[in-house]
């Protein structure tokens, strides 16, 4: 077995890298090729892909791979990530054997590249690692750290929306046909509902005092993943009120982005919204909705556990070069700025849009 970066070699392509992912049932949608790409292309990190082979039957076959990202920032410091911006991706193998040494090359790329740590965002255990604090990883000797604070909320879909509908209790159901009484509307479409997802996005991150994304990497991920990335847009008298991106990966639906203008929500548009999302999920085929990641205990867990879904807790796991104390989860990157959040509230919209995406593309989270 050997592991290639496909930076410099071009023996495992992007069809063959998404293959195995598809094949492999601890592939994530975050995990595809395209993702890497996309951030290189919007935020000019340096994009890198680390994938193993093994010989078989006298063809080197893809057996495990690890998407990173080289995230380079003057504010929060160097290091690699897998992946920003998301809950998950991280480590896809075959065994805990290769698993371990492609964490070793991420980790060998770290210190050549300066990185103050390499993040590893798992959809589940990597049981190799589990109940370390210490490791000797050939590259050096890392303190482990492992974030298990955060759930993905994930809903088992029957096979058609209306059997979804009558599985509700009347008060969800109440709840969500009161935006429609109020005159709320929704629709799905793609890259043409671009600008008025970014409406509701943008002035939705500058009241919850946090940068926003740059427009382009919404233009890019309905381009890259065309025909299985959709924009649900929820409009009242054709302002938009409510939006969200919601991406597939084979049978499962998944949620990255969604917002709501606060001065609508007396019409609970939010209800409105996830309702499209899921009925446009069960029409479509898909198995699985993931409502995307939530503190246990806060709002919009409680918000999105209203709907029936279970669920599963992330492992981000984190390694720091050194036998160091335990330092700041990535959370901190934000938790440093309590001030910084304060004043950006305070901001005009159109002013957010353009330096937003500036500090955004160095936040990972």
């Amino acid at each position: 077995m050997h592991i290639v970066n496909t930076e410099t070699d071009r023996t495992v392509t992007e069809e063959a890298w998404n293959a195995y992912l598809f094949a492999h049932g601890r592939g994530s949608l975050y995990a595809m090729a395209q993702w890497g790409e996309l951030v290189r292309e919007v935020y000019g990190h340096r994009d890198i892909r680390l994938a193993a082979l093994e010989r078989r039957h006298g063809v080197d076959e893809v057996v495990g791979v690890l998407p990173l990202v080289a995230m380079r920032s003057r504010i929060f410091g160097h290091k690699l990530v897998s992946m920003p911006y998301v809950d998950m991706a991280g480590v896809v193998a075959d065994t805990p054997e290769i698993e371990q040494a492609l964490v070793t090359r991420a980790l060998e790329i770290g210190r050549e590249t300066g990185s103050r740590c390499v993040e590893v965002r798992q959809a589940g255990s990597l049981g190799s690692f589990d109940g370390q604090e210490t490791l000797d990883m050939g590259a050096g000797v890392y303190t482990l750290t492992v974030a298990r604070d955060k759930a993905r909320m994930v809903l088992c879909l029957p096979s058609s929306s209306k059997d979804l509908w009558s599985s509700f209790k009347s008060k969800l159901r109440n709840q969500i046909s009161r935006g429609t009484r109020d005159g709320l509307s929704a629709r799905v479409g793609g890259d043409e509902l671009v600008a008025p997802f970014y409406t509701v996005f943008a002035e939705n991150m500058r009241d919850l005092g946090s940068p926003v994304h740059s427009k382009k990497l919404f233009h890019r991920v309905m381009e890259r993943f065309s025909g299985k990335a959709n924009i649900i847009l929820v409009e009242k008298d054709g302002e938009p009120v409510s939006a969200a991106v919601v991406c597939s990966f084979g049978k499962a639906l998944q949620n990255p982005w969604a917002s709501t203008r606060r001065r609508f929500n007396k019409m609970s548009p939010n209800m409105l919204l996830y309702w499209r999302m899921l009925e446009f999920a069960c029409d479509a085929g898909h198995t699985t909705f993931d409502f995307g990641r939530s503190t246990p205990g806060e709002g919009t867990y409680r918000f999105k556990k209203q709907w029936g879904p279970e669920p599963h807790p992330l492992h981000w796991y984190r390694f720091t070069p050194g036998e160091q104390p335990r330092s700041e989860g990535p959370a901190g990157e934000r938790d440093r700025f309590g001030k910084a959040m304060a004043f950006w509230k305070k901001l005009p919209v159109p002013v957010t849009r353009v330096i937003g995406p500036m500090v955004r593309g160095q936040i990972s989270l």
